[in-house]
């Protein structure tokens, strides 16, 4: 991971470079409306601290706004609207299509296995097999544990995290990967037995 300072610096290069010195800062492109500082962090976390995913979320950010018509310099609404689009264009293209089927019906961003039979109406060795392979992805990570429930029979459970900060604003924000990407529950249980 390349560190935040590095990254806040290389967008004012390259921008300073493409703009021939018109423009020698990020901040230069924001509004009064938006802290330009908390927008490039945004950015730079939902980079994952990729140098390339950055300027490409940065390119986005851009076009978005004058798609929207917003002219003049960076507002909110557009730049909130870019980092959604940068995430439903982008994570197919890093996660299988059945892993992000999945992790598209997830409702938070924190779970335990038992919280997640529920919503895939399954039995929790599926579950602990779809973590797994959302741990295998890098999706998903292990953040602690909770008091054992119901009839756990004293064991305490597991707590995951979506740690790709793209994943967790695809759930926290409710976005649609497309209509490819719906499952049909009733299919998607059917993949193994309960």
């Amino acid at each position: 991971q390349w560190p935040q300072q590095f990254l806040c610096e290389m967008v004012d290069r390259r921008l300073a470079f493409y703009s021939r010195q018109a423009v020698t800062s990020f901040s230069q492109l924001c509004s009064s409306e938006i802290s330009s500082q908390a927008a490039l962090v945004e950015m730079i976390q939902l980079s994952m601290n990729s140098p390339r995913e950055l300027i490409r979320i940065i390119d986005i950010t851009i076009r978005e706004h004058d798609e929207l018509g917003g002219g003049g310099l960076l507002i909110p609404s557009s730049v909130e609207s870019a980092l959604d689009k940068y995430v439903v264009e982008r994570l197919p293209s890093l996660y299988p299509k059945p892993v992000l089927q999945q992790v598209s019906r997830i409702k938070s961003i924190q779970f335990a296995n038992s919280d997640l039979q529920v919503i895939f109406r399954t039995g929790a060795q599926t579950i602990r097999n779809r973590i797994k392979k959302w741990q295998d992805c890098g999706i998903v990570g292990q953040t602690g544990t909770r008091p054992a429930q119901g009839d756990q029979q004293g064991r305490d459970a597991f707590i995951y995290s979506v740690i790709d900060t793209r994943v967790r604003r695809l759930i926290s924000r409710s976005l649609a990967l497309g209509p490819e990407y719906e499952v049909d529950e009733e299919a998607d249980d059917a993949e193994t037995p309960k």
